[in-house]
């Protein structure tokens, strides 16, 4: 198998190439392409399955924004362990960023290195661009497939990642990614790590890349480069000469937790010691196998070389830019009285492994740093991200968009995989009265939102900034993406939208107390009627699936109303995803499920449709998703609910039984998939409590007690009259909380409890169109009999 490659000969830093064919042994070469670069996906599909382990190389400053300067690292490690070199370059023509197949390479062997550029960032004289590569690195490496966030510690490929000046902040924000992920890293190296603001040199300061690590000193971050607690091996390489090339030379420091070792000495003759650490001393160690130090202790390494334990203090060490609260920068030993004040012990700062604290979210969603104005942004420009849309300077900054500078994009984004929705909040001037936003992930559109089509309520909230929307991220969770925001359609070149405060956002949210709507028939045409009293209500239909299908839920034209529409399974999670006014979502057979939405100021119509037809959905879900407790969906759990249940376990149980009776839903109070006595006790111990207690009855969130004895119910017949005689008991102690709960339920219920009737007489409940709970016609019976538990009801009518 043959490949076009290459040799490189460096001339002052640059690369000169030379054509040559190699062939190589056993492996599927890089693709050989008219073009030069590769996207994200396509060099993750041309690298799948070709290596074990991986490492990650980032530069740190550069002056002339190129990105390549570390590639003689790169070069070693793969002529020494074989494999694939991967090059990442940034487009500084303001593109998404490629790899370049130019300077990328392939040998027998299963390491990949993938070499990093932030370059265009890293010489940028303001804040966020620190942790905005490291976000980028961290998604563009999941994009590639070096580690997969959703399988946590069970990721297999062993990594080691390398960082050298301003790039170990970047490197060490990766890292933090991946520890938050619980990913393992085997290896972290720093070299020289200048992490902080040093005296006379541009740049440091502005940057600020000393606030994104720990630990912190008087509550204040003063690392950038931190050993998180998912690093096995760490290990530091830094300089403190004072002079080279220039008149101040870019220094490095030790860092907590990690095996720090002070190479002064060996870089002292070198034109710019700060370069020196990785092109003279770490560069050796890969080229020489015989070496004992630096790249001897990478797992790589065939030679047995002990890993050694980490060091910070000691005589051996230079303090020079160690804040002085953990060190005497003198002596090299600890500052004790500044540790303990800062609650921290020597032995912490030697061995210190790190929580983090990232959290997966969007990078600088909320334009809180904006560069230096204009389109270079950190977080949405370089890796993935650009547009025309401008960014300006301010303290609290937004993202305008208008018809000439309408786009933008984020970089590359790892969505992670309990990511439900893409909050934002849209701000539109009220002289605006057209516009359409679209929102997309990727290339797929996840929003479209038409100005026109917001009601009066809405304006008034975009007008001010307070309108948010939830779009649905669906099927595009746990993958790397782009997200853009882009407009058209607006009046004038003046008008425009404002976007801010971009977020993820793992839940849905769900009306507090819904209003449930029982129809007849599910696939059908509904109404959800206004309700602008209490926006915490909504209203939500409850079903089952009797077979696989897709369900449709489509909202009017004329409305917005649907992107506050959701359907969600029996965990009130969101499912499926979202095109126009249409969600889709798969359903499987004997799953409950609903449709929800929030309260609106108008009535609304949501048709539901299913791919195999009506017969598929049913009204006659076995438990209230909403409020397990709340048997007849009338917002309140009283006594009735409990009767309900031994109503339904009378009439299955009778043989006079009328045979015409309905079936009713929400019976399932436990969801154990029958229906049965404890359902009802179930109702029963929580009134109970509630009345020991003084509280009120209600449907709020509290665990499922048991006062009332269940020792005794059993399957066998001989226990049935002591179930029944639990119960009653049960039902006995309830009549004052029925009695004094029903002043405050709803007229058609009843307020106290009635007397037996004839066998076959029974609860019933009219429902030939769509009706809001509560359940109507009740009638009940305080006597109640218990079948065989192989006759209970069950719920797969």
């Amino acid at each position: 198998m043959e490949s076009f490659l290459k040799t490189r000969r460096r001339t002052a830093g640059r690369a000169t190439i030379l054509p040559r064919i190699e062939r190589l042994e056993h492996r599927r070469l890089l693709a050989v392409m008219t073009h030069s670069a590769l996207s994200l996906e396509s060099m993750r599909d041309e690298i799948a399955g070709q290596f074990s382990s991986a490492t990650v190389i980032t530069h740190g400053f550069q002056l002339d924004g190129g990105g390549d300067s570390l590639m003689p690292l790169a070069d070693a490690i793969v002529e020494r362990n074989g494999g694939l070199l991967v090059d990442f370059d940034v487009d500084t023509g303001g593109g998404q960023g490629t790899f370049d197949l130019f300077e990328s390479e392939a040998r027998a062997g299963s390491e990949l290195v993938l070499s990093f550029d932030w370059g265009d960032a890293s010489n940028n004289d303001s804040a966020g661009w620190g942790e905005a590569a490291g976000d980028a690195l961290f998604s563009i490496a999941v994009g590639l497939g070096l580690f997969d966030p959703s399988q946590g510690s069970e990721n297999s490929i062993d990594r080691h990642f390398i960082g050298h000046s301003f790039g170990t902040a970047v490197t060490s924000e990766a890292v933090e990614r991946l520890a938050a992920f619980d990913i393992p890293v085997g290896h972290l190296t720093y070299l020289d790590p200048h992490d902080f603001d040093q005296s006379r040199l541009p740049i440091d300061g502005s940057q600020d890349l000393d606030t994104l690590g720990l630990p912190l000193l008087n509550e204040t971050p003063v690392y950038g480069a931190t050993v998180w607690d998912n690093v096995i091996f760490a290990d530091a390489y830094y300089q403190t000469n004072p002079l080279g090339f220039f008149s101040t030379n870019p220094g490095g420091r030790p860092i907590p937790g990690a095996y720090n070792t002070s190479v002064t000495t060996e870089t002292s003759n070198a034109s710019f010691p700060h370069s020196a650490v990785w092109n003279e001393y770490y560069l050796a160690t890969i080229t020489d196998p015989s070496s004992t130090t630096g790249y001897a202790f990478s797992s790589r390494n065939t030679n047995s070389i002990v890993r050694p334990t980490p060091r910070f203090y000691g005589s051996n060490q230079n303090h020079d830019h160690t804040p002085e609260a953990l060190v005497n920068r003198t002596t090299g030993l600890p500052n004790d009285a500044g540790l303990e004040s800062n609650g921290l012990t020597a032995a912490q700062i030697t061995t210190g492994r790190w929580e983090p604290v990232w959290t997966p979210q969007i990078n600088n969603g909320d334009f809180t740093f904006t560069g230096n104005g204009g389109s270079e942004v950190p977080g949405w420009a370089f890796h993935g991200g650009g547009g025309n849309a401008e960014i300006p300077s301010a303290a609290d900054a937004v993202l305008p968009l208008q018809n000439k500078t309408n786009s933008r994009t984020h970089n590359w984004t790892y969505i992670p995989n309990d990511a439900a929705f893409l909050d934002y909040d849209v701000t539109i001037p009220a002289g605006t009265n057209a516009a359409t936003l679209e929102v997309l992930i990727g290339d797929n559109v996840i929003e479209t939102l038409a100005v026109d089509q917001l009601s009066s309520l809405e304006r008034g909230l975009a007008a001010n900034g307070g309108l948010t929307i939830s779009s649905p991220i669906g099927s595009l969770a746990n993958s790397v993406n782009t997200i853009t925001y882009r407009v058209s359609g607006l009046p004038t070149d003046n008008s425009k939208l404002n976007i801010d405060d971009i977020r993820f956002a793992n839940s849905l949210p769900v009306p507090t107390h819904p209003r449930i709507v029982i129809p007849e028939i599910i696939t059908s045409e509904h109404v959800f009627a206004s309700d602008a009293s209490d926006a915490r209500a909504g209203t939500a239909i409850i079903f089952a699936a009797l077979t696989n299908t897709t369900l449709t839920a489509t909202t009017s034209e004329s409305t917005s109303f649907g992107r506050n529409m959701q359907i969600v399974n029996a965990d009130l999670q969101p499912i499926g995803s979202r095109q126009g006014n249409s969600i889709f979502a798969s359903l499987i057979d004997g799953e409950i499920y609903a449709v929800v939405a929030q309260s609106h100021p108008s009535d609304q119509t949501i048709t539901l449709q299913s791919a195999v037809g009506e017969a598929s959905l049913t009204r006659l879900a076995a438990t209230n998703i909403f409020a397990p407790r709340d048997t007849n969906a009338n917002g309140q759990t009283t006594a009735v609910d409990a009767l309900r249940v031994i109503n339904e376990l009378n009439a299955t149980s009778n043989s006079n039984g009328n045979p015409n009776r309905p079936p009713e839903p929400f019976l399932d109070v436990d969801g154990s998939g029958f229906i049965s006595a404890l359902d009802a006790l179930r109702v029963i111990n929580y009134l109970n409590k509630h009345e020991a207690s003084g509280g009120e009855p209600t449907i709020d969130a509290i665990p499922m007690i048991a006062p009332l004895s269940t020792n005794n119910i059993t399957d066998s017949e001989r226990d049935r009259t002591q179930t029944a005689s639990t119960l009653n008991r049960g039902l006995a102690s309830l009549n004052g909380v029925a009695n004094s709960a029903s002043a405050d339920a709803s007229t058609d219920q009843p307020r106290t409890f009635v007397k037996p009737h004839a066998a076959d007489d029974s609860m019933e409940t009219v429902l030939n169109e769509d009706s809001t709970s509560p359940l109507l016609d009740f009638e009940y019976s305080l006597a109640p009999t218990f079948p065989h538990p192989a006759n209970n009801q069950t719920l797969q009518r």
